[in-house]
């Protein structure tokens, strides 16, 4: 298998066989797979490298099936992502830095100057709101939101 996205999902789809998911861990999975899907659409508006962002999209919330519980601590993510990529020897040792860096701000979103960070963040917010849009907005996610759509509508 040559394709790293597919190895990868491949990988965390192995992760996730074999265990009882429900409430907020089902929550959980679809927000990464609602964040891999999204993250090189935003990737595309902000310049991004899509295939580094599906990477980290990917990542990000993995420690759902390692440890079972939604982990907070970016440090951990961080570290349990470059085991992964390590173990699966996908990405160069530049990339594994990018992405490290990213799950390590991702808690940050927009209070960060991380792009790769934020572009995560977006993918979140947007696949939450696609995913219903009936559903109301938080204040915050809102903002967000206008943010993203600002990117699909300036005019280059």
């Amino acid at each position: 298998m040559d394709n790293r996205i597919e190895k990868l999902r491949s990988y965390v789809g192995s992760l996730r066989r074999g265990k009882e998911l429900s409430g907020d861990f089902c929550y959980e999975e679809r927000d990464i797979l609602r964040a891999a899907n999204y993250a090189p659409i935003i990737a595309l508006a902000r310049n991004l490298d899509l295939e580094l962002l599906t990477i980290i999209a990917l990542l990000h919330d993995v420690l759902v099936y390692l440890v079972g519980i939604p982990e907070n601590s970016d440090k951990f993510r961080s570290r349990m992502a470059k085991e992964i990529l390590i173990e699966l020897d996908i990405v160069s040792d530049e990339e594994m830095i990018v992405i490290c860096k990213a799950l390590e701000n991702y808690s940050k979103g927009y209070n960060t100057c991380d792009l790769y960070s934020i572009v995560i963040r977006d993918a979140e917010v947007l696949g939450r709101y696609l995913y219903n849009v009936s559903c109301p907005v938080c204040p915050d996610e809102q903002r967000y939101l206008n943010e993203i759509l600002y990117l699909f509508t300036r005019r280059q």
